[in-house]
């Protein structure tokens, strides 16, 4: 499967040179990403928040399982790290509380944000489609550090 991170997201069944399929697809892709990180933070370019985010912490604004269960989930396998709710903690948290966090968190969580949804989705066709390989592909991203840096906190079990 061939997953292409553009403006949105693009999930394509790849057989042979001429024999493909497009399965499907999501808008939330790069440009949400580089929308978004201009409505909430000061980053004035892509590469800027993408440079941010790699020293983000999106512990600050995401919540855990570790934050609800004060640890692992061990009973079915969720290590404390995983990701529960995005920009949960944010919700409970006065106007000048929020101007407290910073940019590069908020470029952080919006990034796990994007990789979660191209995981989960690419995850559920590649079982329904019987595939084991998967490549990823995109202008607007380092994808291996894009990866790296999201797929920390998605979804793996200890």
């Amino acid at each position: 499967m061939l997953i292409t991170v553009r403006s949105g997201i693009v999930f394509i069944r790849v057989n042979g040179p001429k024999d493909f399929k497009i399965l499907d697809g999501s808008t939330i892709g790069a440009s949400t990403y580089i929308g978004l990180v201009k409505l909430l933070t000061d980053y004035k370019y892509p590469e800027e928040a993408l440079r941010g985010a790699g020293s983000g912490d999106n512990s600050t604004i995401d919540m855990s399982v570790g934050d609800i269960y004060g640890g692992s989930y061990s009973n079915i396998g969720l290590s404390s790290h995983i990701i529960a709710s995005s920009f949960c903690k944010a919700r409970g948290k006065r106007k000048d509380e929020l101007k407290r966090i910073r940019d590069c968190d908020i470029s952080r969580s919006l990034l796990t944000i994007i990789a979660g949804n191209m995981l989960q989705i690419g995850y559920m066709l590649a079982t329904l489609e019987n595939l084991s390989n998967i490549i990823l592909m995109g202008p607007y991203f380092d994808i291996p550090a894009f990866m790296q840096m999201a797929s920390v906190h998605l979804f793996l079990k200890e």
